[in-house]
């Protein structure tokens, strides 16, 4: 059978767990888990952290398929795209999500 193997699977595994363990991303999902899509400007408005950070984060989530992003006039706004992360912020925050 083609695929990848076990220690492959594992190593993408912990990448995706690497990227969510950061407190700031994980404050942004869950924001972006309240919500269909936010912009960066909102973003840190409501998490009251620079954009300059905000943007750096978005990228890392967005390099691991986490966030997608799309156009909106002149804004680009983020959302889920990777949907086990509302099963793991569930998971993590129980009922307070």
């Amino acid at each position: 059978m083609l695929g990848i193997s076990e220690d492959e699977r594992l190593n993408e595994q912990a990448e995706f767990f690497k990227a969510l363990g950061h407190p700031v991303r994980l404050k942004i999902l869950k924001v972006l888990a309240k919500s269909s899509s936010q912009c960066v400007k909102n973003l840190g408005e409501i998490l009251k952290i620079s954009q300059p950070s905000i943007s750096q984060h978005l990228a890392i989530l967005r390099n691991r398929g986490i966030v997608g992003f799309k156009r909106e006039g002149s804004l680009i706004c983020y959302y889920i795209k990777d949907k086990r992360v509302y099963k793991i912020l569930e998971c993590v925050e129980g009922d307070d999500l």
